[in-house]
């Protein structure tokens, strides 16, 4: 599984009174090693605070918490790096 979370204690505290969405998608990103395209876009993406990939499903589920992003958005950025993403309802 390959995570990444950058909030810090301070900023979780900001965060609270804020909605955070989470969003979970079908992927077809088979490892952590060819995550990274993926990472970096999500890494650096202003609205995305926290995500996994679950490598251990066979759906490879990607999750993402997110404040003021959509469904959208987030396909957006996966299938520009390449790999399939479809929302699981």
């Amino acid at each position: 599984m390959v995570a990444r979370n950058s909030l810090s204690p301070a900023s979780d505290q900001q965060t609270m009174g804020n909605s955070m969405d989470i969003f979970v998608f079908r992927t077809n990103i088979i490892s952590a090693q060819t995550a990274h395209p993926v990472a970096n876009r999500l890494d650096t993406h202003e609205r995305v605070s926290r995500w996994t990939i679950d490598f251990g499903d066979r759906d490879r589920v990607l999750r993402v918490e997110a404040e003021g992003a959509d469904t959208a958005e987030i396909t957006k950025l996966v299938t520009a790096a390449g790999f399939e993403c479809e929302e699981m309802l």
